[in-house]
């Protein structure tokens, strides 16, 4: 569960609305590792990955500092101990059960749901949206409004008119007008002011440093 797209996230906000819950052995496991690592569990999925068909359990958490909690300490990795434990208590439940899950190499990763519904949010904004939302903000130094990852950018035409506008009083009312827009499509209510970025660039900063390119400017 990567992007909004993906069939385990479009899932799980099945189970986030309450329209379906969580069967066995699914909602055990779940139960299981919500009291014994303190995280909301929404979804636990089986499949296999291709190509070799390996069996994977993904664990579906709330928010991001859940699915971290089963990050080793480089934040790379998942934390074998925890996966193993996961594994050894998922095959005790299903135990003596008439369920067809493959767990000779079972394994388990973890995703965070919330990062994926705020990203999903901004996604929604529609072009008329923005179109709307620079004919009220009235600056004909205001080349472009850019939602992306969550956060927005205004981009004005010149380095000079975003350097004054930084110094002003802009960024705090133009992100509050973008923030109203976007709690539009905030389903979950998962946004919220005080962790939502907003920034002032130029037109000619985009140019000058990434050759116009958005693909160079988001990396």
């Amino acid at each position: 569960m990567i992007v909004s797209s993906d069939k385990e996230y479009i899932e799980t906000k099945r189970y986030k609305r309450g329209e379906i819950q969580l069967q066995k052995p699914f909602s055990d496991i779940a139960r299981w590792i919500e009291d014994n690592y303190t995280v909301k569990v929404l979804n636990v999925i089986y499949d296999e990955v291709v190509p070799n068909k390996r069996p994977r359990l993904q664990v579906c958490v709330e928010y991001r500092e859940d699915c971290d909690s089963f990050r080793d300490s480089d934040g790379l990795n998942f934390h074998k101990q925890k996966q193993d434990e996961i594994i050894d208590q998922f095959i005790r439940i299903i135990k003596n059960e008439p369920y067809s899950i493959d767990t000779e190499t079972l394994f388990v990763v973890f995703s965070a749901f919330a990062p994926i519904a705020r990203e999903e949010a901004n996604a929604k904004i529609r072009d008329k949206d923005i179109e709307q939302l620079v004919i009220e903000l009235d600056n004909e130094e205001l080349w472009k409004i850019r939602p992306s990852f969550g956060g927005v950018t205004f981009f004005f035409y010149t380095e000079e008119q975003a350097k004054m506008a930084r110094s002003s009083d802009l960024l705090n009312k133009y992100s509050n007008e973008f923030f109203k827009l976007i709690k539009k499509y905030d389903e979950f209510d998962y946004l919220n002011k005080e962790q939502f970025v907003a920034s002032f660039d130029s037109k000619e900063y985009f140019d000058k440093n990434y050759n116009g390119s958005w693909f160079a400017y988001d990396r």
